[in-house]
């Protein structure tokens, strides 16, 4: 984080699900959701570029339910619990850990998804002096009982911009570029009635942009809170703009459950798997590290990830012969060979290769360089 100092760091959250099933012989492991399969909940904090450079997981804690639902209690006891009582605390616990575990000079936006729409996090960011980022969730009061949402909507367009667009997997979308309308209000958060602390300001102020696809009904809408100091165009699209980032952690989850298979673990005990759950996401981290340099920066050489003898292994292996490249391999070059080893037939028309194709090369690469002392 220290060596990209010179732009702001992104530090995206968010919680995913994992499943273990109907396994009764795993100690301590309760529930994830409402049905009968054992489970827990992983929530992850992790450190990334305004550019899109994967940097590293900063904070990781799990949290599994010790009933499927709870059932003595009414919506109005559970909503008037203390935050620490609650769940959502997940997000205030990892936005204290990053507040004391990051240097003051590195200056940092921490991100969420609509989950983290709660007044509790605002007020902490302000006691922390962090800026945030949040989509926004709930359509709240603003005013002469008129609704956020509507305030937004009616007000006028402000700008626009161009935003390129991450290819989606779930639904099948390919990476485009997308033409964005925004509005932007600064607005009063007033603190829910249900919250009768005393450390908790009546309201605050933040400033509230609304983005959705130009002439676009069912398109992209977004409605983004932060408390960040926005005063021109420049500042409201350069949040824009690090919101498109936070896609970062789903693949995050991605390669945690489809490539690294958390889920098919089959230890034993509570405790193992949380440990075991961090070891895959420190080991998920460098595949996306790996995929995204490749894209920002594809000229640098190969040797920042490889040995010099493990390059010749793929490269003979990938492209099926015994003579060296006579330029030099890159890591473009050497993301291409790990999606050929993986199986990925490329064509002139693909774009780079994405997670999924670069972990299936690098398992069957850690293959070969297992028994390469044997088969040389």
């Amino acid at each position: 984080m220290k060596q990209f100092s010179h732009e702001k760091i992104l530090l995206i959250q968010d919680t995913t699900e994992l499943s273990f099933g109907y396994r009764d012989g795993r100690k301590n492991m309760g529930y994830y959701c409402d049905s009968k399969q054992k489970g827990m909940l992983a929530h992850s904090c992790i450190a990334v570029t305004q550019k899109g450079l994967v940097l590293g997981l900063l904070h990781q804690e799990y949290r599994t339910r010790k009933q499927r639902k709870n059932t003595t209690e009414t919506d109005e006891q559970r909503k008037r619990k203390s935050i620490e009582e609650k769940e959502s605390f997940k997000w205030i616990s990892t936005l204290r850990k990053g507040h004391e575990t990051i240097p003051n000079e590195i200056e940092t936006i921490t991100m969420c998804d609509r989950e983290g729409d709660f007044y509790e996090l605002f007020a902490e960011a302000k006691k922390q002096e962090e800026i945030v980022l949040i989509r926004l969730f709930q359509n709240r009061v603003i005013g002469e009982e008129k609704r956020l949402f509507e305030k937004m909507k009616e007000s006028p367009v402000r700008g626009n911009l161009a935003i390129q667009m991450s290819r989606n997997p779930k639904e099948h979308l390919p990476t485009r570029m997308v033409k964005m309308d925004y509005h932007y209000e600064k607005v009063q958060i007033k603190k829910p009635y249900r919250r009768t602390e005393a450390h908790l300001e009546k309201e605050r102020e933040f400033t509230v942009i609304y983005v959705h696809e130009t002439k676009e009904k069912n398109g992209i809408h977004w409605y983004l809170i932060t408390n960040a100091e926005i005063n021109t165009d420049a500042d409201r699209e350069e949040q824009i703009r690090n919101y498109i980032q936070r896609w970062k952690i789903e693949r995050f989850h991605y390669i945690l459950k489809n490539g690294c298979k958390i889920e098919e673990k089959q230890v034993r005990s509570d405790e193992k798997l949380n440990g075991l759950t961090l070891l895959y996401s420190v080991i998920s981290l460098p595949i996306m590290h790996m995929t995204y340099l490749g894209k920002l920066c594809p000229d640098l050489p190969a040797e920042l990830f490889l040995e010099k003898e493990e390059i010749k292994l793929l490269y003979f292996a990938a492209r099926k012969t015994k003579i060296l490249p006579e330029k030099a391999y890159t890591i473009k070059d050497m993301i291409l060979d790990l999606a050929a080893l993986g199986g990925r037939r490329l064509s002139p028309s693909d774009g780079m290769p994405g997670v999924s194709s670069v972990w299936n090369g690098l398992e069957k690469f850690y293959i070969l360089l297992e028994y390469k002392d044997f088969i040389s």
